[in-house]
């Protein structure tokens, strides 16, 4: 807890730490993939895999895959 207060004492604005893996690509480069794990220092932690498409040039999420921050909030 104590290395949590200091990191909130110097980044007061930000809610916690979120990690991001490599991203990995289908052989078509039209899907992606990576998995990421958000934590604060009250031990709220959210993770899992993110799977994006891309659709007309633009890259959007899987409505049924993935996670949200909403519960560390």
């Amino acid at each position: 807890k104590a290395g949590w207060r200091a990191f909130n004492q110097a980044h007061h604005d930000v809610d916690g730490l979120t990690e991001v893996s490599a991203v990995g690509y289908n052989a078509a480069h039209t899907v992606a993939v990576f998995y990421a794990i958000h934590r604060s220092g009250t031990g709220c932690a959210d993770e899992g895999f993110e799977v994006l498409h891309k659709t007309r040039g633009q890259w959007r999420r899987s409505p049924d895959q993935g996670f949200s921050f909403a519960a560390c909030n």
